[in-house]
């Protein structure tokens, strides 16, 4: 789990629990609060996971930038069940009940943001960017099912107004018989990612989406007497497709046998600040943390990879 906190904050952090008040916010959550939870216009999300992700949570920056769950419960909750008219009356209804209310209770507008979120969504009309059936039936055979379902789901987000999108492709602990599991593996994600990046510069929103693929750690560079791979620290590959910048490029060398960093090493907090980058976003930012401390994103100094 450390690992994994450490991936999707930029943050190290020993504390092995998720709830706990001591871990960062997501990568996701930072970019929510920077841009709001929703967009003004369309209601749409602004982060969103496909499918969760341990630590993908906003931490002490509230939960009005937690993730927006886009399978399940989330999506049927997108769908108005009730006529515009009589849901705009129940709004002014609760609006009315509240204001009452803060005349007595200065703690009654603590879910005014979650509520605004959720009628925002649902007057959107966004559940069609959440449907990938709209999709043409030619681009769904293109990315294959599965993670290639869910990676089209990705790109019909983002399409619509989404800032960050998180997929989650789970089941590379192979401590044995790896050569046969990695069989069954490799082909759908590999479909999916190619299908994703052709799709992005077919649309023209290359220069506008960064694809980033990482794992929480490597793997031993020698196989065990289970024919498998351990796990490996030290060393881990990541890879960035899109956004405006130069690609095409291997940044960072290995020893020969891919032990270790050979050149000066890249870690997480490096990947923060290219996002950051990427989204325009100062690393100088800061924001105030539960306990009233300024906190920042990008720990001063750390330079973007890209």
């Amino acid at each position: 789990r450390t690992g994994t906190h450490w991936v999707m904050t930029g943050y190290n952090n020993t504390d092995n629990t998720p709830q706990s008040p001591a871990y960062n916010p997501s990568y996701g959550s930072m970019v929510a609060s920077t841009y709001g939870s929703n967009h003004p216009l369309t209601g749409m999300p602004s982060y969103v996971r496909v499918n969760n992700i341990t630590y993908d949570g906003s931490s002490w920056l509230g939960s009005t930038f937690n993730p927006y769950d886009a399978t399940g419960e989330g999506v049927k909750n997108l769908q108005l069940k009730i006529q515009k008219d009589g849901l705009l009356n129940r709004q002014g209804l609760l609006n009315d009940l509240d204001n009452l209310k803060a005349g007595i209770d200065s703690g009654a507008d603590a879910w005014a943001d979650l509520r605004k979120q959720s009628y925002s969504m649902v007057l959107g009309n966004i559940a069609n960017a959440f449907d990938v059936k709209k999709e043409d039936p030619k681009t769904i055979a293109t990315y294959g099912t599965g993670v290639g379902q869910q990676m089209l789901l990705a790109r019909r987000l983002v399409e619509n107004g989404t800032k960050f999108v998180t997929v989650q492709y789970g089941g590379w602990d192979m401590h044995g018989n790896i050569s046969q599991a990695l069989k069954g593996k490799v082909p759908p994600i590999d479909r999916a990612l190619k299908a994703f990046v052709n799709d992005i510069h077919s649309k023209g929103m290359n220069k506008n989406v960064l694809l980033v693929v990482t794992g929480e750690f490597g793997r031993t560079y020698k196989i065990n007497k289970n024919a498998g791979r351990d796990h490996w620290p030290r060393l881990s590959p990541l890879m960035f497709a899109g956004g405006d910048f130069s690609m095409g490029r291997v940044i960072g060398e290995s020893t020969s046998k891919a032990e270790e960093p050979k050149t000066d090493p890249l870690n997480p907090q490096h990947v923060t600040a290219t996002l950051m980058k990427h989204f325009g976003i100062d690393q100088h930012t800061q924001k105030i943390d539960m306990g009233g401390r300024p906190r920042y994103f990008v720990e001063v100094g750390t330079p973007s990879i890209l």
